[in-house]
């Protein structure tokens, strides 16, 4: 799965915002078989609810207008789905 485009033809994405650097990786990839791009989902909490339904670890919340930064911010938010167990 391909999320994000950080460099094109040498030039220096970072400071573009999210939408359009997916903009940017949608004209240029070709998905298929081996090559998938990350969708977006506007609605989180259904996608929570599938990925809760499905057993996957959880999901990621990334504001749109954000840049891109090689550290941990407000702007990527991950939302781990959490299991309970009840012990007697």
């Amino acid at each position: 799965y391909v999320f994000d485009l950080i460099y094109l033809d040498g030039w220096n994405l970072c400071d573009v915002p999210l939408r359009e650097r997916k903009r940017l990786l949608r004209e240029i990839l070709n998905p298929g078989d081996l090559i998938r791009l990350s969708d977006d989902f506007a609605d989180g909490g259904a996608l929570y609810e599938a990925a809760k339904s499905q057993g996957l670890e959880g999901i990621v919340a990334k504001n749109p207008e954000s840049c891109y930064v090689s550290k941990r911010t407000s702007d990527w938010i991950k939302y781990k789905v959490t299991s309970q167990q009840e012990f007697v």
